[in-house]
């Protein structure tokens, strides 16, 4: 990367923000992509970031118990999932495929990490058997 002096460069994020200085009207509709992306750009590429599976909640897990007292929900299927990786030898590697055919959720372009956490039986399910390399999108 190089540094660039001349501002005309950057004349696309000027032109680039009416869309989002609409924002202020009675009539504007939300934010969407295309208003952090200037027309400039032909396209964008949606990341979706590394999930790997945690097993302390599975090696450590509080008495039947406390689960009672704390209402701590079994958070199946996800958690036979994540043993099924173990016992499989899998490694801790998820991919979101592999998520989606397991909470029949639609794997495609406008996937949504809410979508997953949303099929689950309780939310905190989520980061107690999984991990990604960033908070969801």
């Amino acid at each position: 990367m190089q540094p660039e002096h001349d501002e005309i460069a950057f004349d696309w994020i000027r032109s680039g923000r009416t869309e989002l200085e609409k924002s202020k009207t009675l009539d504007w509709a939300g934010n969407l992509v295309s208003h952090l992306v200037p027309p400039v750009f032909e396209a964008y590429a949606k990341v979706l970031h590394r999930i790997d599976v945690h097993y302390d909640f599975i090696d450590n897990p509080i008495s039947a118990p406390e689960s009672a007292i704390l209402r701590v929900p079994s958070c199946e299927p996800l958690k036979s999932f994540v043993e099924g990786r173990r016992a499989e030898s899998r490694g801790n590697r998820v991919r979101w495929n592999e998520l989606a055919e397991l909470l029949n959720v639609p794997f495609a372009p406008t996937i949504n990490h809410a979508w997953y956490r949303n099929k689950l039986q309780d939310p905190w399910c989520w980061p107690r058997l999984l991990r990604g390399q960033t908070t969801a999108t």
